[in-house]
């Protein structure tokens, strides 16, 4: 190949790659787009779930509470409500015990994310 050969084809090479440039800017601009809807879509989920669990949020005996949860034992159960920082919310009715659900499963939930 001579040196004139080379010149001939390199405005045809980078005609070649300005194009693909190009098309590759036009799948980023896409891909970003589908990026913001997707965030858009998540935001309204979780919107939703937050709504939902509050739809949820009744009174559950101890029992149901360590179902949900995940706890195994009453104490610790107890040890959890305790603690200052603790999700578990709950109320005294004379001697019963009962725990918001919605704690229970934000609880649960705090628990399998660490």
């Amino acid at each position: 190949m001579t040196q004139s050969d080379l010149t001939a084809q390199a405005p045809t090479d980078i005609a070649v790659i300005w194009k693909e440039v190009l098309s590759l800017r036009s799948q980023v601009a896409q891909c970003l787009a589908k990026e913001q809807e997707l965030r858009g879509e998540l935001s309204q989920h979780k919107a939703f779930q937050s709504a939902f669990i509050e739809s949820l949020d009744d009174q559950v005996t101890t029992k149901k509470a360590l179902d949900i949860t995940g706890i195994k034992s009453r104490t610790t159960l107890i040890a959890e409500r305790d603690r200052p920082d603790s999700l578990l919310a709950y109320t005294h009715n004379g001697r019963a015990v009962t725990y918001s659900r919605a704690g229970c499963v934000a609880h649960a939930l705090a628990r399998q994310a660490a």
